[in-house]
């Protein structure tokens, strides 16, 4: 039942000081996915068991990426459950949603046809972007990941293939605050299954400007989701 109030002016901040009604912040978010459970990332870079195709990343006339700075950049202390998940994310475009639909059939005499639905749109490419970092997060796990994925395809494997290049999932956690001294909910999850990187920017280094590096990174998905984590406890409705 709505609260007694005197004015539309006090409805409206009531409405704004609920929890379930109160603007989201855009920049209150985070990324989280586990790049150890993507066998030809973790066996290739790990090993350096490349020797089927040529551009070897453990060959000296080769890519060369040490294993255990792989290691470093994708264990926990970067990217861990319910912690910060993956610190290089600056940005992240979520893709849209849609199916075709209109007023097709015969036309004359001024009628229109009611809309009718056709197929569903097919997904678009999730992108995020990546800040550049001394230990390049960008060319040391997501550029050979890209190139792991072009040499050995996205054709269907055993979840535990040495050739399988996809990662289980990928979720982007939107967060909301709840009040002081409390941390913030997550208020929804969109989850991504079975992500992998397609394409990637080219970077560009200048004198001319001190500014910080980013690189864009489109993958695609087989299938997204969202999830409601935290917001119908805070309704009470759980």
């Amino acid at each position: 039942m709505a609260a007694n109030l005197d004015s539309p002016y006090e409805l409206y901040l009531s409405t704004l000081a609920s929890w379930p009604t109160a603007i989201a912040s855009s920049n209150q978010w985070f990324l989280w996915f586990d790049i150890s459970n993507v066998p030809a990332l973790t066996e290739s870079l790990t090993y350096r068991d490349l020797n089927g195709f040529e551009g070897n990343f453990g060959r000296s006339d080769g890519w060369y990426t040490d294993s255990n700075l792989v290691k470093k950049l994708t264990d926990g202390e970067y990217q861990y459950y319910n912690k910060v998940g993956c610190v290089f994310a600056k940005q992240v475009n979520l893709p849209s949603d849609g199916f075709e639909a209109g007023n097709n059939g015969l036309e004359y005499g001024g009628w229109l046809p009611p809309a009718t639905s056709g197929n569903r749109n097919k997904y678009n490419k999730l992108k995020i972007v990546f800040t550049e970092t001394n230990a390049s997060f960008i060319d040391f796990v997501i550029r050979p990941w890209l190139v792991l994925a072009s040499y050995n395809g996205l054709v269907s494997r055993q979840e535990n293939s040495r050739k399988n290049v996809k990662c289980s999932w990928c979720d982007v956690n939107l967060l909301a605050r709840v009040v002081p001294g409390q941390p913030q909910a997550i208020r929804k999850i969109y989850r991504f299954n079975n992500i992998v990187p397609v394409s990637i920017d080219g970077e560009q280094y200048s004198y001319m400007s001190d500014d910080m590096k980013y690189s864009s990174v489109d993958f695609v998905y087989d299938q997204y989701y969202v999830r409601d984590v935290d917001s119908a406890t805070l309704l009470n409705l759980k």
